[in-house]
C-alpha cells in the first residue's frame, strides 16, 4: 500500500509540474503577445495596476475582493497618456473594484501557493489553498470572508485596474497640409502631446506661388500658371494654365519668355521675329540684303565708268 501510495505521490507531483509548466508557458506567450502590440505603451496607466499581472496563478485583479475581476467592479473612464517615446497615444479601458486587506492577504496567500514547488492552483489545490481559506475566516469570519468571495464589502478601499493599452501611432497623421489661403504646402511632423495626437512640427514647406508666371513647354511654347497647394498631390504644389501662346516662327522659349533665333529680331516691332536668309528690313535694323548695297554698288561703278569713257572722247 506504501509503495501504492508513493506511486500515486510521484504521478501526481509530474502532472503538477506539467500543468505548471504549460500555465507558465500560456502567460508568457500572452505577456510577449501584449507587449508586442504595445511596446511603446506601460502595461497600465498611473494610478491603476494591471487587470492581467502575468503572475504564474493566472489570477486577475489581484487585491479585489472576489474570484479575478468580478461582476461587482464598476466601469470608469477610458484614461489616455502619451506613450514615453511622445509619438503615441495610449489609451486604457478602466476598471475599479471593491478591496480590503482581508481579501488583499487572501490573494497574496492564493498566488503563494502557485509559486510551490510543485505549484498549487487555488482553489482547486488541496490544503495550501485551506490552508489560505482558513486564515481569512480565524481572523475575519465566515460571514465577511463569504461575502469577499462573492466580491462584496465590507470594503477597506478601491483599486483600480486598467485593460492592456490600445495604441495610436501619431505618425499616421504625418504628411502635407494646405494653408488656409492655400498657397503653401506644409509637411507637419505630429507628437503626443495633452495625451492627444494633434500637436506637430513642421519640418519642409513648399511655396507654391513659386509656380505663378510664364513657363516654357517645349521648345516654342509658354503658358501662364497659377499655382495652388493640393493635399497629397506627389509634387505638392500644383498649378492652374491660365494663358498659353506659341512664340511663332524664327523664336524659341527660354525662362518663361520668348527669344528670337540667332540672328532673327523683331525688326519693324510687330511682334514677329524677321530678316535671315538674306537680311533686310533697314531701318529697324537687320539688313545687309543684296538688293541695296550690291545694287547701290554696281551703280556707282557704273557712273564712274561712264565719266571715265567722256574723259577719253574729249
Amino acid at each position: 500500500m506504501n509503495e501504492k501510495y508513493k506511486g500515486i505521490r510521484k504521478k501526481g507531483k509530474v502532472v503538477g509540474l506539467l500543468v505548471g509548466a504549460s500555465l507558465i508557458v500560456m502567460l508568457t506567450v500572452s505577456l510577449i503577445v501584449a507587449l508586442a502590440g504595445a511596446a511603446s505603451c506601460p502595461s497600465s496607466p498611473p494610478g491603476a495596476a494591471p487587470r492581467n499581472p502575468g503572475i504564474p496563478s493566472g489570477a486577475l485583479c489581484r487585491g479585489a475582493c472576489g474570484r479575478d475581476c468580478p461582476s461587482t467592479c464598476e466601469d470608469l473612464p477610458d484614461i489616455s497618456i502619451c506613450a514615453p517615446d511622445g509619438e503615441h497615444v495610449c489609451k486604457y479601458k478602466v476598471i475599479k473594484c471593491g478591496s480590503h486587506q482581508g481579501c488583499r492577504d487572501h490573494d497574496d496567500c492564493y498566488d503563494a501557493c502557485a509559486l510551490r514547488s510543485p505549484p498549487v492552483f487555488c482553489p482547486w489545490g488541496g490544503q495550501c489553498c485551506d490552508d489560505c481559506n482558513d486564515n481569512c475566516t480565524d481572523q475575519y469570519g465566515y460571514l465577511k470572508c463569504a461575502s469577499w468571495a462573492l466580491g462584496n464589502g465590507p470594503y477597506d478601499s478601491w483599486l483600480k485596474f486598467s485593460y492592456p493599452p490600445v495604441q495610436t501611432d501619431c505618425n499616421e497623421k504625418n504628411g502635407w497640409y494646405c494653408n488656409e489661403a492655400n498657397d503653401h504646402n506644409y509637411y507637419f511632423d505630429y507628437y503626443c502631446a495633452d495625451s492627444k495626437c494633434d500637436s506637430y512640427h513642421i519640418t519642409q514647406s513648399k511655396n507654391c506661388n513659386d509656380y505663378d508666371g510664364w513657363h516654357c513647354v517645349g521648345a516654342n511654347k509658354r503658358q501662364k500658371w497659377d499655382g495652388y497647394c493640393k493635399v497629397g498631390s506627389a509634387l505638392v504644389c500644383e498649378y492652374e494654365v491660365l494663358e498659353e501662346e506659341t512664340c511663332g516662327a524664327n523664336a524659341h522659349c527660354s525662362g518663361g519668355t520668348c527669344h528670337c533665333d540667332e540672328g532673327y529680331q523683331d525688326c519693324d516691332g510687330d511682334g514677329n521675329c524677321e530678316c535671315p536668309p538674306g537680311w533686310w528690313c533697314e531701318e529697324g535694323e537687320c539688313v545687309p540684303e543684296a538688293s541695296t548695297f550690291v545694287l547701290l554698288g554696281f551703280g556707282l561703278l557704273c557712273v564712274a565708268g561712264y565719266f571715265r569713257l567722256k574723259r577719253k572722247e574729249n
